[in-house]
């Protein structure tokens, strides 16, 4: 097989991997889903174990979403709700939106 045919099967076959920002950033938002976030004990992973219940949180608009995110934390896990530009909020968005099926 010629060269240039064997690179455009490869490129077909092999999905692009996440760029790395947005690898740290689905990673740290999953590591946030399974911290304690509020003072009871719980996670979001305690009512979502392995984000069941939010396979269609992604098809909340951005603010939407991270307001069902903020009345969780303050609501179910009894903590502090996080500001607009706290990263903790950009990261848990991103790892509940990657749990769209």
């Amino acid at each position: 097989m010629r060269p240039i045919m064997m690179a455009c099967l490869l490129a077909l076959l092999v999905p692009p991997a996440l760029p790395v920002a947005a690898a740290d950033q689905l990673q740290t938002g999953k590591e946030l889903f399974n911290a304690q976030l509020g003072s009871n004990g719980k996670t979001c992973n305690s009512c979502h174990p392995d984000g069941k219940g939010l396979e269609r949180a992604g098809n909340y608009d951005r603010q939407q979403l991270r307001d069902i995110i903020n009345n969780c934390i303050e609501k179910a896990l009894q903590g502090e709700m996080l500001p607009p530009d706290d990263p903790r909020l950009t990261q848990l968005e991103s790892y509940v939106r990657s749990l769209k099926k």
